[in-house]
């Protein structure tokens, strides 16, 4: 459930779906960047082909929550690997970076970006922000990010997001017995 600051029947509604049982699983804050310059990328990129969808979807499961994370279907990750819509570090032919956007009108939104695990903290994030960036034509762009995740809103932020006042939480009802989501 996203919200501004002044939506305040929104957060209302947060708090009356967790007095009825609903537990908050995390919280999300946007990070906002207006158009302008897009840099060049350090690393070389790939937009993989088609042909990639069984490894790119691999990736991003192994990286986002299928419960939180807004995973896109297979017809959907396909369409946007048709689009060139999702770019890739690649090192010994295995991704070690991707990242998956939209553009809708002239706003570009980072649906998911995500380094291997073992590789994070070394540099990989700011040359998909780069080709991102490039991709997009420098025009506005959005992201979604855990509110926890301060690694994530510093690499952002380097790039010129700012955080925008929009919030969001997700909810989830816990599983009674016999009862399954």
């Amino acid at each position: 459930m996203a919200f501004r600051p002044r939506d305040t029947g929104l957060r209302e509604t947060v708090s009356y779906l967790t007095a009825q049982g609903f537990v908050p699983v995390l919280e999300r804050l946007r990070l906002s960047r207006p158009a302008g310059e897009t840099g060049e990328p350090a690393l070389p990129l790939s937009t993989p082909a088609p042909e990639a969808l069984s490894s790119v979807q691999a990736f991003l499961q192994s990286n986002f929550s299928p419960l939180t994370g807004c995973l896109p279907n297979r017809e959907e990750l396909d369409r946007d690997l048709r689009q060139g819509r999702v770019l890739t570090l690649e090192e010994g032919g295995a991704i070690t970076g991707l990242l998956h956007f939209s553009l809708v009108g002239n706003t570009g939104e980072i649906r998911h970006l995500a380094v291997r695990s073992d590789l994070r903290g070394t540099g990989r994030t700011r040359p998909l922000l780069d080709g991102y960036l490039r991709a997009i034509g420098g025009v506005k762009s959005v992201v979604w990010t855990r509110s926890d995740d301060l690694a994530a809103q510093t690499a952002y932020q380097r790039r010129g997001f700012v955080p925008d006042g929009r919030r969001s939480v997700v909810l989830c009802y816990p599983e009674k017995e016999g009862m399954k989501p």
